[in-house]
């Protein structure tokens, strides 16, 4: 038996399910551990009752530093001396506890893989910028160090190689969500119950768009009601429900007085009812100006839900095939952005067929057991096969 630690910033329910789906894989040859430097990222509640994997927090200080905030976790090494781990699987590399987990291992010759989402192309301000290229600096040193890279998809992988890892070192592991938490059939309405579900939320039955996001400068909320504007200029036959909090709320309620016919702004919705609100809707939006993924992506294709999405969400990359599996256009451009919502409202059965092509690229590429095949077969490589 050998042991697997994964050290990982925050916990998140598509890794749960992921780690899980490992250790059922290779349960009768490894035992996978993890470890979270954070429990304040809690952004779901956590389901854990019936997990193979059971998720430990590292406690640790936290504190702000340049606007970012930063927890240092000095009892990783302690932990991970009482496990004597065969391997150690490090996300993402900017955390402090992260870069204890890597000396740890160098130290002590244990094998170790980074597993990496893409870098941030954008930046709010200056201060963002300077940070962003001061820790990219810190990102070579923490690569160089691992024996493999996992990385989300394609956008990841260009951004590992801009940072010095060759190429056979990369591995597109594919990041993923709980395909049957989002499982359209689950949640398929006919049109009299979608009319009466519409109506308990003030909405009726014009056509609906819909954009999960946080209310945060990263995520193009202001390019969304901008584009959204010009096209209520052009239409009034629309409608556009926003769910999420942040700092952004003060300008969305602003939005929603002055649109409150044809826009509906809901602050918060729990995860397990989020499927329900894509079955409600006729098109996704993914406004953002960067996203290290954005798994709305994955899930608006599991609901059959035809996407617009903007290239500063790296799901993009892999998951948006302009004019096949969604709409794509340049992050800002709110021209452009009215224009596909225009074009998806005039052309609703040409977004159904991308709508079914984004759902039939899940179900047969990008999924939860693809992924696990992956991350299985490399584990293998890295731990030996004598074990197999």
């Amino acid at each position: 038996m050998k042991n697997i630690v994964i050290v990982s910033r925050a916990w998140y329910p598509n890794h749960q399910l992921l780690f899980d789906e490992i250790q059922r894989r290779l349960v009768d040859n490894v035992q996978l551990y993890y470890y979270l430097l954070s429990e304040k990222e809690k952004n779901r509640p956590w389901n854990i009752e019936n997990c193979l994997v059971i998720p430990q927090i590292i406690k640790g200080l936290r504190f702000s530093i340049a606007s970012k905030e930063v927890t240092v976790n000095l009892g990783v090494k302690k932990m991970l001396r009482s496990v004597n781990p065969d391997l150690i699987i490090i996300t993402p590399w900017s955390e402090i506890g992260c870069f204890l987990a890597s000396n740890f291992a160098i130290k002590n010759h244990i094998p170790s893989i980074g597993w990496i989402m893409g870098l941030r192309d954008w930046s709010p301000n200056l201060i963002w910028l300077l940070r962003a290229e001061a820790t990219r600096y810190i990102a070579k040193k923490f690569l160089k160090a691992q024996h493999l890279i996992f990385v989300y998809g394609t956008k990841a992988k260009s951004d590992a190689i801009r940072l010095g890892v060759p190429d056979e070192k990369i591995v597109v592991v594919k990041h993923v969500i709980n395909e049957e938490h989002f499982d359209y059939a689950k949640y398929s309405l006919n049109e009299s119950d979608k009319r009466l579900k519409r109506q308990e939320l003030l909405l009726d039955d014009r056509p609906l768009f819909i954009c999960i996001s946080q209310l945060v400068k990263r995520k193009g909320i202001e390019t969304l009601l901008k584009a959204y504007n010009l096209l209520l200029q052009k239409t009034d036959e629309v409608q556009l429900l926003l769910i999420g909090e942040g700092p952004m709320r003060d300008m969305v309620i602003d939005f929603a007085e002055i649109h409150h016919k044809n826009f509906k702004w809901i602050n918060s919705v729990p995860y397990n009812d989020v499927p329900a609100f894509y079955a409600l809707s006729d098109f996704s939006v993914v406004p953002s100006y960067f996203d290290d993924w954005c798994t709305v992506v994955n899930e608006s294709h599991c609901m059959k839900v035809p996407v617009i999405c903007s290239d500063g969400a790296h799901a993009s990359y892999d998951l948006i095939k302009h004019g096949e599996t969604g709409l794509l256009y340049k992050a800002g451009d709110e021209k452009t952005l009215s224009e596909h919502m225009l074009y998806a409202l005039r052309h609703p059965e040409e977004m159904k067929k991308m709508a079914e092509k984004g759902y039939n690229l899940i179900q047969s590429e990008w999924n939860t057991g693809k992924s696990v095949k992956i991350w299985s077969k490399y584990i293998i490589e890295v731990i030996g096969n004598d074990l197999f």
